[in-house]
């Protein structure tokens, strides 16, 4: 899959796969069953709201989470798991907000992408050579 239609189907918070919803039924997780789907800590995801990555619907003392926040927190997690920092992933959000249905509103976050993929290319290098120098110290 192409980094763009992988951008547009990561940053698509209306998509239903794997929520097992049912047509017309409004699904939504409170943040224990959220956090058991995606595999998250509950505090993790209180840090993501507070930092404003999230904003789950509150029903009393409890956070709502509908299918539009559950792939953002998917979102959220991937982008994570690349390596990107909050401030870049909140940056990523406004950008797609801001140029919503322009044509380009994954350029930015593509663009930051592309960059922490060279990040990780060149930490990928010195771990290697890291590896080789600490292997070649064990041998004598």
């Amino acid at each position: 899959m192409g980094l763009i239609i992988y951008m547009k189907r990561l940053l698509d918070f209306t998509r239903t796969d794997g929520l097992d919803t049912v047509p017309g039924e409004s699904k939504f997780f409170l943040i224990g069953e959220l956090g058991d789907f995606l595999g998250l800590d509950p505090k993790t995801i209180r840090y993501y709201e507070k930092e404003g990555l999230l904003a789950p619907v509150r029903q009393g003392k409890f956070r709502v989470f509908k299918i539009a926040e559950v792939n953002r927190l998917r979102a959220i997690k991937k982008f994570r798991d690349f390596g990107l920092s909050i401030s870049s992933i909140r940056e990523i959000f406004r950008y797609q907000q801001e140029n919503l249905n322009s044509g380009n509103e994954n350029e930015f976050a593509i663009n930051i992408l592309r960059k922490q993929l060279d990040v990780m290319a060149k930490e990928k290098e010195t771990l290697a050579r890291n590896i080789e120098d600490l292997a070649q110290l064990m041998c004598e």
